[in-house]
């Protein structure tokens, strides 16, 4: 699988037999929704917290099935591998990594911070691309101290994709079909899906938060009415003149308060599911859509200060041979690359051919959102699914107490005319 996922990023196979089609299909041939999610599988814990000499810092237990690796993590160990892969890959869906907030933060932040940087390793974890760089690699494995440091110290100097790609030189004939007007409408297109998203997303937060609240208060009725069951104050003859109607509803009270707490669990349960498997999934697909907004952003505002640092890093590779640490690289791979550079030295000094190599993987990255749109049915599947549930379970313990009820109804009640 990891194979078929991520080829060479220079494979042109496919793209040689889609030339009349103008945007190469390579990687995306034969890439399903469930191929892509099958390709690795993440998962980040919260470790305990550790202190410093003044301040404490949040750590992470990051998991990879792919690599069957357990490692801990800093917020900053992502920041710098989130720079490296912008730097390396600036034509890629590379989303947005959550904000770092710097005082005060309460469990509430942390928890959701921790979801969103699953979602975004997810991401990166699975793309046909990102996830066999040797980057990802060294992330997801690495055992050694100060990541940070050292995952800068080992790949700052790794050349950006087009410097070493062997489709570079084929670019401007692999797009020479796509039009200005095709971009605009893909463009348009996705960011009207994701204007629908967000609102989904944010309908989807309302229903859990009415859900929490539901659950709140069906918790404070029975709280409430095994109060009222508890009181020991019996009616006097002069203010009931022999009505047995509280006594025997304070009894009813006793028999259907403790069945509140059932209802309380069956509705935060509906509200839990419903947040992991509805709204976690609306939030991976809004950060995949808005990562290929912000790919966008970076192909509009054009390619020249790209080419200026390929060309300064190309110089200095020339001068100083990259580590040899680097994970799963060694000498003889070093010197094929170095090879392929100075191969394409007159390729990667033209700024057009950057350019429409920046094109053509932007048309793969629109071919991998669209992949990502299966989960749009999944998401509803699994709406559907929570509510009929949810409402099944506790229709049943509504229906108990509605027979309890009628057990504690007054023999002798009387209705107005």
């Amino acid at each position: 699988m990891a194979a078929a996922l991520a080829p060479e990023s220079g494979d042109v196979q496919e793209a040689e037999g889609n030339k009349e089609n103008g945007i190469a299909a390579d990687y995306m041939i034969g890439l399903t929704y469930n191929k892509l999610f099958e390709h690795d599988v993440i998962d980040i814990d919260l470790a305990p917290e550790k202190w410093g000499v003044l301040t404490s810092h949040q750590e992470y237990f990051v998991k990879s099935k792919r690599f069957n690796s357990c490692v801990e993590r800093r917020y900053t160990d992502f920041v710098s591998f989130h720079e490296l892969l912008i730097a390396t890959y600036p034509y890629r869906l590379v989303p947005r990594l959550p904000p770092k907030k710097l005082i005060g933060a309460d469990t509430v932040f942390i928890e959701e911070r921790r979801k969103a940087l699953k979602r975004w390793l997810t991401i990166v974890a699975q793309h046909p691309i990102l996830s066999a760089d040797a980057t990802t690699r060294f992330f997801l494995t690495y055992e050694g101290p100060k990541v940070h440091a050292k995952i800068q110290e080992i790949f700052r100097r790794m050349p950006d994709e087009f410097t070493t790609s062997c489709i570079a030189s084929k670019s401007k004939e692999l797009v020479k079909s796509v039009s200005p007007t095709l971009i605009a409408n893909s463009r348009n297109q996705i960011q009207g899906i994701l204007a629908g998203i967000s609102q989904l997303k944010r309908i989807s937060e309302r229903m859990v938060a009415r859900s929490q609240e539901y659950a709140s208060d069906l918790s404070d009725i029975g709280i409430v009415m095994l109060e009222m069951s508890n009181d020991n104050q019996d009616s006097s003859e002069w203010a009931a003149k022999g009505n047995k109607i509280w006594e025997e509803t304070k009894m009813g009270f006793k028999l259907v308060a403790n069945e509140f707490n059932d209802l309380y669990a069956q509705a935060s349960d509906q509200a839990t599911v419903q947040k992991d498997e509805v709204l976690e999934k609306l939030n991976l697909l809004f950060d995949v859509l808005t990562a290929h907004q912000l790919l966008c952003e970076r192909h509009e505002k054009g390619v020249a200060q790209d080419h200026q640092r390929a060309l300064a890093k190309m110089l200095a590779f020339k001068k100083v041979k990259i580590q040899k640490s680097i994970s799963g690289t060694d000498t003889e791979t070093l010197e094929r690359l170095e090879m392929r550079m100075m191969e394409q030295e007159s390729i990667i000094a033209d700024v057009e051919v950057r350019s429409a190599f920046s094109l053509h993987c932007m048309a793969q990255e629109t071919q991998l959102v669209h992949t990502y749109l299966g989960i749009v049915t999944e998401i509803f599947n699994s709406l559907i699914s929570v509510q009929l549930i949810g409402h099944s379970e506790m229709s049943k313990v509504w229906k108990g107490m509605q027979e309890k009820i009628f057990q504690c109804l007054p023999s002798n009640s009387e209705t107005a005319d």
